[in-house]
């Protein structure tokens, strides 16, 4: 897994490129520390090259919508299907497009 990190008018985007899983889990983590430390006022995780989540990156994400603004943007139909069939659609926010972002965050 890779993370391409650029902020814009105060939101973060983490673009995440690969697979999240058990090993690897924590550098995402990481980097959603370090957006926290910086209080920036929202973050954007960038799904649209993401292969793969387990269930540790899940917790992540579940975790860190609960500390800052954090939205999913144009997660594949297999990542929303994940969400939807463990019910985080309802917890997680989630953009299917950029221009769509604005229903959650203000950029």
């Amino acid at each position: 897994m890779s993370i391409n990190r650029f902020d814009e008018n105060g939101v973060t985007f983490l673009e995440i490129i690969g697979r999240v899983d058990f090993a690897n889990a924590a550098y995402l983590e990481e980097e959603l520390k370090k957006c926290l430390s910086e209080n920036r006022s929202a973050i954007v995780l960038d799904c649209s090259q993401l292969d793969y989540i387990s269930s540790a990156g899940l917790r992540i994400l579940i975790t860190y919508t609960k500390k800052t603004k954090l939205v999913l943007l144009s997660p594949s139909e297999d990542l929303k299907y994940i969400l939807h069939y463990a019910g985080l659609d309802k917890v997680l926010k989630i953009s299917p497009s950029k221009s769509e972002l604005k229903k959650y965050i203000s950029i």
